[in-house]
């Protein structure tokens, strides 16, 4: 299996979740059934949800690395499955993200 470059682009990102989705079965990637992709995600950010309460709960622990990095995995989770749910509906989520967030620039910063 290939190793991915540390730094990619959102695009890039988006691709690569793409390939990977076509090289696989589709039983086991089930683009046809939207609403389990997003159930699947809602899931995942319910184990976000989990680990920020542990590591607010337990932020003295001697494991708090370990719960930072699984909160680490379980966030790639949720980007994972926002990644299906964008190409699902053929959206660039690069150019969705610039765009949204020169909005929010605008009507926060007032630019």
């Amino acid at each position: 299996m290939k190793n991915f470059n540390k730094h990619v682009t959102i695009s890039e990102a988006q691709e690569m979740v793409k390939k990977f989705l076509e090289e696989m079965p589709p039983n086991w990637t089930l683009m046809h059934n939207r609403f389990y992709i997003f159930t699947h995600m809602l899931e995942e950010v319910g184990e976000v949800a989990r680990n920020i309460t542990y590591l607010e709960l337990k932020r003295r622990n001697k494991d708090f690395e370990e719960a930072r990095s699984e909160l680490a995995r379980e966030l790639s989770d949720v980007l994972y499955h926002i990644f299906k749910i964008a190409i699902a509906y053929e959206i660039n989520l690069e150019d969705a993200f610039i765009t949204r967030l020169n909005e929010i620039r605008r009507r926060f910063k007032g630019e």
